[in-house]
């Protein structure tokens, strides 16, 4: 005999219909309450029942039934649970109704899955630093959880240390003074008020790359006349903090502040470095500095003095530097030699007050063949920079009776504008070259390092786009004109002050390639000067023009307006771009008292000279 049983779906009528959602889904925090209801409409007398995975629920201390009529053949039914546990996370609840004298299988289903807060909280990291963490725990029992003990240690390390805090509504919490560049483990156990959660999984995490120590026990090897070599111990790991990049090495000048190097040093495993092109007998410092693939470390430094050198007897009555200087004056320069070229023309005219007129004529004719051959890198730049700027340094007569000051500005002009390159300034000239311009301020303003300040119109930064704008400071206007002597004033006690006409720090910008003349929007120049006194009414704006003095070059105002002065400025605008400044009037006290007769001849010479002027 075959006996078949079948599952008969109750027809339409045959059970009432549920009120609302078919399914539902309930949270809950572990150890808290929670009703989950159920409506169901139809004929009268609907019996409704809860059932817990398929068994019966029946009340007891932590289970309440109660079930009430909300309107004609509508029956509502709660089921309250107090003090939920974990092992209820996942069970299946169900609403059963049915009419009376029906089967129990012929009844209306409204099912509900209810979900208690995870046994084992989640970790998720946000953020990472060299020296900490940041660890989010969005656990959601924090209702009875009344603390969480953080546990963590370097990887391969016996002893955990503990951290403990309290929940906080962001569940963010931070471990700090951790070890950069170092790999972690982490676990996280909930603390309750009556018992202990379960630990979470071990994750493991990185902190970032920290600050590094800086290169111990920097020192020279071997120091010659010209060169020397600089070393220091090679870094553990704990003390780069990181993975070393590289090493930054700067050298200067301490008898003149120029930079002797600024290089970088990509091999990791260096312990020296060699420093070139050195003058005897001079005295240095060289600064170390390591670098991860994060940050970079301070410099340590090593001070030394380059041996002097035994100079061979001169074979003429000339001084040395001329003598050296001739011969590099009568050399074939080109692309091959002019980086040697460059670096000796700079250390024969490294002591300024040496030189004398021929020296000067000399060095600008050396520069000018420098800057004609190809060559356009930051090595020929920096020493074209240098050997300028030691002309800045030699006496004013001497300039004068060269006739080759404006070369010079020329010379310098003339390699940026054919694209040279510099990897460093000196402190008697400053050169920013601007490749990427920023046009959407409408202004560009460059302040050099005694608060002088060129501002550049939207004019010219229209004409600029995609092109390269230089900027040039001269500490001095010596290259360009001396200071001249206005008048003597004899005083009544009979010392004599010099009143002289000289320039201030002379700025210059420009577009290489392209002449900016007779603009709308002015370019705006404010000359900072140190002397209040030299501030007057008969300051003046100007900029040099090349062609004046029949090409020898003069200061000239056209195109140029004072605006104001204020607070030992004097603010100028100018309708073009090239070198400007201010012509300023200073004092010259002569601490030398003055017989009769020559009193009486100062007299005479104020008189002519205000005749003159």
């Amino acid at each position: 005999m075959r006996v078949e049983v079948y599952e008969c779906l109750p027809v339409k009528g045959s059970v009432p219909d549920v009120v609302g959602k078919r399914k539902q889904t309930s949270d809950i925090d572990r150890g808290g309450n929670i009703d989950l209801k159920c409506t169901m409409k139809g004929q009268a007398g609907i019996i409704i029942n809860w059932y817990r995975n398929n068994d019966l629920i029946e009340e007891s201390k932590s289970v309440k039934l109660k079930s009430k009529d909300v309107t004609n053949n509508r029956v509502q039914s709660t089921l309250s649970l107090y003090n939920v546990t974990i092992n209820e996370n996942g069970a299946k609840y169900e609403c059963r109704g049915r009419y009376p004298g029906v089967s129990l299988l012929q009844y209306a289903s409204f099912p509900v899955l209810l979900r208690v807060g995870v046994d084992q909280p989640p970790l998720q990291l946000p953020t990472i630093t060299e020296d900490s963490v940041d660890i989010n725990v969005p656990y959601r029992l924090a209702n009875i959880t009344v603390k969480y003990d953080f546990e963590y240690r370097a990887v391969n390390a016996s002893k955990w240390e503990k951290k403990t805090r309290a929940p906080n509504p962001s569940h963010i919490y931070r471990i700090q003074e951790l070890e950069p560049w170092t790999e972690y483990e982490l676990k996280v156990t909930p603390i309750h008020r009556h018992d202990t959660g379960r630990t979470s999984r071990i994750i493991r995490f990185t902190t970032l790359q920290g600050v590094p120590d800086p290169p111990a026990n920097v020192r020279t090897g071997h120091v010659n006349a010209d060169n020397a070599t600089i070393e220091w111990d090679k870094p553990s790991k704990y003390q780069v903090r990181g993975v070393i990049k590289r090493y930054i090495i700067k050298g200067i000048d301490d008898d003149n502040g120029d930079e002797i190097a600024n290089e970088v040093v990509v091999h990791v495993d260096a312990t020296s470095y060699p420093i070139k092109h050195l003058l005897p007998n001079r005295n240095y410092t060289v600064r170390v500095a390591i670098e991860n693939g994060r940050k970079q470390s301070s410099f340590s430094s090593v001070s030394f003095t380059t041996r002097p050198e035994i100079p061979e007897p001169p074979t003429t009555s000339q001084p040395e530097n001329q003598i050296n200087l001739e011969k590099l004056n009568q050399m074939e320069i080109d692309d091959d030699n002019v980086v040697s070229v460059a670096i000796d023309v700079k250390n024969l005219t490294s002591k300024p007050k040496q030189l004398n007129p021929r020296n000067v004529s000399t060095t600008a004719e050396i520069l000018k063949k420098i800057v004609n051959t190809n060559t356009k890198n930051s090595k020929v730049g920096d020493n074209i920079l240098g050997t300028i700027s030691n002309m800045l340094d030699i006496e004013d007569d001497v300039l004068e009776k060269s006739n080759s000051t404006s070369k010079f500005i020329k010379i310098l002009e003339d390699f940026v504008k054919k694209g040279g390159t510099f990897s460093k300034n000196t402190r008697n000239i400053k050169i920013k070259i601007l490749t990427k311009l920023d046009t959407r301020s409408g202004v560009l303003q460059q302040t050099f390092n005694n608060d002088s300040t060129i501002l550049i119109p939207k004019e010219v930064l229209d004409k600029a786009k995609n092109k390269t704008m230089y900027f040039i400071y001269y500490k001095n206007g010596k290259l360009f004109k001396r200071k001249r002597l206005i008048k003597q004033i004899c005083t009544d006690d009979g010392f004599t002050e010099n009143v002289y006409e000289e320039s201030t720090a002379v700025m210059s910008s420009g577009i290489p390639g392209q002449s900016v003349r007779n603009l709308s929007e002015k370019v705006i120049i404010k000359f900072h000067v140190a002397d209040s006194k030299a501030v007057k009414a008969s300051s003046s704006c100007v900029y040099w023009d090349f062609d004046a003095a029949g090409g020898a070059g003069d200061w000239s105002n056209k195109g140029c307006t004072r605006q104001r002065m204020y607070n030992n400025t004097i603010e100028c605008a100018c309708d073009h771009m090239t070198n400007f400044a201010a012509l300023i009037v200073s004092t010259q006290f002569l601490n030398v008292k003055l017989s009769s007769k020559i009193s009486s001849q100062c007299l005479f010479s104020e008189k002519a000279l205000q005749d003159v002027y």
